[in-house]
């Protein structure tokens, strides 16, 4: 079901970049629309790898976050805080001696 509104969603916007870019190009002077063409085309292409990055996190979900991975990540800020403690307690007695 998420497949199709991905498809959907990419559709709308294709349509919509299409539209204004065409829009764009009939009111522009002539001098300009070699610029809108290729804004379009730059713009249709940002929309075609957008789309593809969020099909392949829905295929693939090793891509997409897990609650796994957030634990892990918590656990390393964990023992990254303890040795940062650890050190500044070693560098505090140093400067007593």
């Amino acid at each position: 079901m998420h497949f199709l509104l991905y498809i959907l969603i990419a559709i709308i916007t294709l349509i919509l970049l299409i539209t204004l870019s065409v829009y764009l190009i009939k009111k522009s002077k002539l001098e300009d629309k070699p610029v809108f063409i290729m804004a379009m085309i730059g713009a249709l292409i940002s929309a075609f790898i957008a789309w593809l990055v969020i099909f392949m996190a829905h295929v693939n979900p090793l891509l997409t976050p897990t609650k796994e991975s957030e634990k892990g990540t918590e656990t390393k800020e964990a023992e990254v805080k303890e040795t940062g403690i650890k050190e500044t307690n070693v560098q505090k007695e140093e400067i007593k001696q």
